[in-house]
């Protein structure tokens, strides 16, 4: 059994030791501190763990290189909700980053997680295969988010076909690091972190949709801000352009493809006792957010 508590404890902790290890000057660092903590639910870098669970690995082995995944996360975040895209005042309950700081200090903020993240990757005791591996996971992962966030400011009528496409980019793209991160931390082969990576692009999908599902018929508590960003902008989404019952159809078809291939990673496991029980508890996790 997965020690949610426990390893939600270790992340902040590490969190915490690898920036407090930077000399960042203010306000930028206040920008820095303000968005990263207090803790957001940190699925990502506890789904890194809790795979390396999963593959019969010790969990904080991946524990610096989880870290490095949520500098991405809240990057991503902060430049998410600057007035260039989502102009959102609120972020997970109170004034999001450029509100709470100003834009620049907030801009700047987002612009140095992302390369902090791969120094942090690049200064960490990993191997250096391990390290070179981790780095281009890495840096695919932010450009894959950025091309995604691309396609997610085009008009809606030029976007409508590509919804699918632009979360498997822009939400995808963090969870295949995530899945790419335990496949390499624990020396898995190259055949099986292939199948990793399409599975976490997978499981973007399926997170975005439910964002959607959130965004449209959720309460203000669980969506974390007053109003629908997606509805205040006029954006196309999954429940935006189809019916509910279209839309959760959409849903279980993204949850089969995945549940197909956790099937393909377990047929290319060596260790047959593998069963990846903590993935498929995150994944219905991401359900009941709904």
């Amino acid at each position: 059994m997965f020690d949610n508590n426990f390893y939600l404890e270790q992340v902040e902790k590490e969190l915490k030791i690898v920036l407090d290890s930077e000399d960042i000057e203010q306000p930028m660092k206040d920008a820095i501190y303000y968005a990263i903590f207090p803790a957001g639910k940190r699925i990502r870098p506890l789904m890194v763990l809790a795979l390396m669970q999963d593959l019969k690995k010790e969990p904080l082995d991946a524990l610096r290189a989880s870290v490095t995944i949520e500098f991405l996360h809240c990057a991503s975040l902060i430049h998410d909700d600057l007035p260039a895209f989502d102009d959102d005042d609120f972020r997970r309950g109170r004034p999001s980053c450029h509100k709470a700081y100003g834009q620049a200090p907030a801009i700047l903020a987002g612009d140095f997680l992302p390369l902090f993240a791969l120094k942090t990757i690049s200064k960490s005791a990993y191997n250096e295969d391990v390290k070179v591996k981790l780095s281009e996971i890495l840096s695919n992962a932010f450009l894959e988010l950025c091309n995604g966030q691309q396609l997610d400011i085009l008009e809606n009528e030029e976007k409508k076909d590509k919804l699918l496409r632009i979360y498997e980019l822009k939400t995808g793209g963090l969870f295949k690091a995530v899945l790419g991160f335990a496949s390499v931390v624990s020396n898995m082969s190259d055949d099986f972190t292939k199948i990793a990576l399409k599975l976490g692009a997978e499981i973007g999908v399926y997170f975005q949709i439910i964002d959607d599902y959130i965004d449209l018929y959720g309460t203000k508590e669980n969506r974390g801000k007053p109003q629908s960003s997606d509805e205040k902008n006029g954006k196309f989404t999954v429940f935006s352009i189809n019916t509910k019952e279209e839309g959760l159809r959409i849903l279980k078809n993204s949850e089969n493809e995945i549940y197909d291939y956790i099937n393909m990673l377990c047929d290319n496991s060596e260790n047959k006792s593998i069963t990846f029980d903590n993935l498929k508890f995150f994944v219905e996790y991401m359900k009941k957010r709904m």
